[in-house]
């Protein structure tokens, strides 16, 4: 059922137990209930200056329930687009829930997750890119995630976007005027000048969407899968990088079947170890399915960290530039076939049990991880949004289609379409084209008060 617009919402924009609370209300008569509650230190009923934080107390009928701060805002200049106001109140539960009490008895209702900045978005306060950051900016873990949720607020995605769909309506505008009127003298676009202008958008969506892979491998970290035979040390490793035991450790071979998963951080960077299985022949069937995962880790990890036994005369397993080859049991020594091994470039000498060699081990994976999630256009807005990416990927298919509709020669009223879903899939990003089950998606993941 849909709610109205026009009514008071209020809710706890503050987390319990701390030592002031923010109750935040917006809607119609937002002033006209709050002002009522509200006197002066001389007794006199409090005259507003919007924006400006009032100290006050607050009553209940005629008893002094709380010494407050209290900040209006008008619909003008509010963070909705309503009339709003905050309640700045001693943390107490009791006062927060004798607040709220005497808010609904004045008919304004508990919000709901996210309605606040809902509002903001049907009254044009905000475009659906800007509300959705908000939500990222309070979910923030790095302050490299924060920094590019606070941008895409502060509209740098819904301009950009913005700017490819206006030149999508134009070139599509252009060609409508062909077709429609061809009688009349409209310079005709040549078809070389328009698949270049197609091609120059097809690049820009391709660029944005692109932004999103990298984002990602830094939002989850880089996947690294730690390969190598039974008793490598793939296990000691994982429990040196972690700083803590985590995975069994014994000299009895096959004793990780499964793989196991754990996260940490390095310098700003976040990975993902994952020690697998020790990779050989072997008849047991449970051990089998180990090594048949360890196996699809080597093709769909990140980067890799190939384990040696450094006692024995090494072969690496291959050249993947994304892999590192790592010669383990330095403290005990090492083959002298392995030597020459130490001088090519992403091989390392290290002692797993003994933390020897991590460091500079460390300061490498970083370094290559840094080529994998650095965005190599800063101009470029970030994308972080599965649903944008998507919207992205559905727009440059549709300029691709129009694209191969010129060169089979179909008729142009009929390959306009694909330009004009292409226009409306990036509408959605912005919210020029949302439909209330796409609305109603995003905002149910916001926490209430926001």
């Amino acid at each position: 059922m849909a709610l109205r617009q026009d009514d008071l919402i209020y809710a706890l924009a503050t987390g319990t137990g701390g030592a002031v609370a923010i109750i935040r209300l917006s809607g119609n008569l937002c002033w006209d209930v709050v002002l009522p509650l509200l006197r002066t230190k001389r007794n006199r009923s409090l005259r507003p200056t919007p924006r400006y934080l009032h100290y006050a107390g607050l009553y209940d009928d005629t008893r002094l329930l709380d010494d407050v701060c209290v900040v209006f805002f008008p619909l003008e200049k509010s963070y909705t687009g309503e009339e709003m106001a905050e309640i700045h109140c001693h943390g107490s539960k009791a006062i927060i829930q004798r607040i709220s009490e005497i808010l609904q008895a004045k008919g304004a209702r508990p919000a709901l997750p996210g309605e606040f900045t809902r509002r903001a978005f049907i009254n044009g306060r905000m475009g659906l890119s800007q509300a959705e950051a908000v939500r990222e900016l309070i979910e923030s873990d790095t302050i490299e995630e924060a920094s590019v949720a606070i941008r895409k607020l502060q509209g740098e995605l819904k301009n950009r976007v913005e700017e490819l769909r206006m030149d999508l309506i134009d070139c599509a505008a252009s060609l409508e005027a062909t077709l429609d009127y061809p009688e009349e003298d409209i310079e005709h676009m040549d078809q070389g000048l328009l698949t270049q202008r197609i091609d120059s958008l097809r690049s820009k969506v391709q660029d944005m969407r692109n932004t999103y892979d990298r984002y990602k491998l830094s939002r989850d970290g880089i996947a690294v899968a730690i390969l190598g035979k039974p008793n490598a040390g793939k296990s000691s490793l994982l429990n040196s990088l972690l700083k803590e035991e985590r995975a069994i450790v014994t000299d009895i071979a096959g004793t990780t079947r499964d793989h196991i998963e754990e996260s940490f951080q390095y310098k700003g960077i976040k990975f993902r170890l994952i020690d697998t299985a020790g990779i050989r022949e072997s008849q047991d069937r449970v051990e089998k399915l180990g090594i048949e995962r360890s196996l699809r880790f080597e093709t769909e990890a990140d980067l890799i960290l190939y384990l040696y036994d450094g006692l024995e005369a090494v072969e690496l397993r291959n050249n993947n530039p994304q892999a590192f080859h790592l010669l383990n049991k330095a403290d005990l020594g090492l083959h002298q076939d392995n030597q020459p091994l130490l001088q090519q470039k992403r091989v390392f000498q290290i002692s797993a049990m003994r933390h020897l060699g991590l460091e500079d081990l460390l300061n490498a994976l970083q370094d290559f991880a840094k080529h994998l999630i650095s965005q190599p256009d800063s101009e470029v807005p970030v994308i972080t949004s599965a649903r944008h990416a998507h919207c992205l990927d559905s727009a440059y298919q549709c300029l691709t289609h129009f694209k191969e509709s010129l060169s089979r020669g179909i008729p142009m009223d009929i390959a306009l379409v694909e330009l004009y879903e292409a226009r409306d899939y990036l509408g959605q990003i912005t919210g020029m084209v949302a439909t209330s089950d796409i609305i109603d998606r995003i905002f149910e993941k916001f926490c209430i008060g926001k």
